[in-house]
């Protein structure tokens, strides 16, 4: 349990006039509670934190959060109905809920159970908070990134000509298991030649000697933070590969490729700095493939987005990053060519 960020909800709970806060939504219970199971709610007042539970997780609860009050339902109530009957307890009236969770079923159920209390939805109480990583969530996430890195240096160890794609995607979840991880983030995707030109290209019986390129794009779990890296590799360049039949390298087509996206990447980091709106990066990054494209048969584009849990719910040209420490953003520029896929990615932490 995480006093500190109890503490930074309970400012908004008195900045908006409520007596409590109803978190439903699994990852906010996690990121409020360390607990790492599901089908629980947290009710967070200015005095107290109730988590909402069942008898499943007894243990589980002992375990990751010790110290936090449990209201553990029986089996013949939802947890729903449990919350209703905690909240029912205490004497409060104006609550607020997370709308962008709840679904319209289980919110008219919750205001049945509860006829004498007055709701306030909201989407994004905790996402706010989460938006800026504590020295904790920093520290978790590189430890994500290291789990991934690390498979991947077995990945690369055990790489042969005749390997699958499918056969591929396979070792790469047990590489990640040996690393540390619980799983990996995804379905990895690995690519053989020219389809790494397509964006989430199903693994195939392609074999790796087939192409001159090979796409990996892949993640560690690792406890409650994901990892996601992407790489493109030229497989003629290593040992096992010297002799065999297939492509015989990067082609000229492919080098302008990245030397555009490479390009745009450049003038990105010019301009990115805390508080710049995504648009601002994209207007200074997009026109370079776009150009490219323009003058050519190629098709293009430039993104600059971030992951699950590492960021607000999602982000667009239109969305002002933080301008506190500790913001993380993907940016990830990609030209896709009937050639290739050509990435320059970054992961910056302010």
């Amino acid at each position: 349990m995480d006093l500190a960020r109890h503490e930074r909800l309970r400012q908004v709970i008195r900045q908006e006039g409520l007596d409590a806060l109803l978190i439903t939504h699994p990852v906010n219970v996690t990121y409020l509670t360390g607990f790492s199971g599901d089908s629980s709610y947290l009710i967070l007042t200015p005095a107290k934190a109730v988590l909402v539970s069942d008898g499943r997780f007894t243990t589980q609860l002992v375990e990751e959060c010790p110290d936090l009050e449990t209201f553990i339902r029986t089996p013949a109530q939802t947890v729903g109905e449990a919350a209703a009957e905690v909240l029912g307890k205490l004497a409060i009236r104006a609550v607020g809920f997370e709308n962008g969770h709840l679904t319209v079923a289980e919110f008219d159920q919750l205001r049945g159970w509860t006829p004498g209390l007055d709701w306030k939805g909201a989407g994004d109480r905790v996402e706010r908070l989460r938006a800026v990583k504590d020295a904790r969530e920093i520290e978790d996430i590189r430890s994500a990134i290291r789990m991934a890195e690390k498979a991947f240096q077995m990945f690369r160890a055990m790489l042969r000509p005749e390997d699958q794609e499918k056969d591929l995607v396979d070792a790469l979840e047990m590489y990640v298991r040996r690393a540390g991880g619980f799983t990996t983030s995804f379905p990895s995707i690995i690519a053989v030649g020219e389809r790494s030109a397509l964006p989430h290209a199903p693994p195939s019986a392609k074999r790796v000697s087939e192409g001159n390129l090979l796409l990996v794009d892949w993640g560690a779990s690792g406890r409650f933070y994901k990892s996601d890296l992407t790489r493109v590799l030229i497989p003629h360049n290593n040992s096992p590969f010297r002799g065999t039949a297939g492509g015989a390298g990067v082609t000229a087509k492919l080098k302008e490729v990245y030397a555009v996206v490479l390009q745009a990447q450049r003038a990105a980091l010019a301009v990115l700095r805390p508080g710049v709106k995504a648009g601002t990066v994209d207007a200074a990054a997009g026109p370079l493939p776009r150009r490219a494209s323009a003058s050519s048969s190629l098709t293009a584009w430039v993104t600059a987005s971030a992951c699950k849990f590492t960021r607000r719910p999602f982000s667009s040209p239109a969305t002002t990053p933080s301008s506190r420490p500790a913001w993380w953003l993907l940016l990830n520029p990609a030209f896709t060519s009937p050639v290739g896929e050509a990435f320059a990615s970054n992961t910056m932490c302010w």
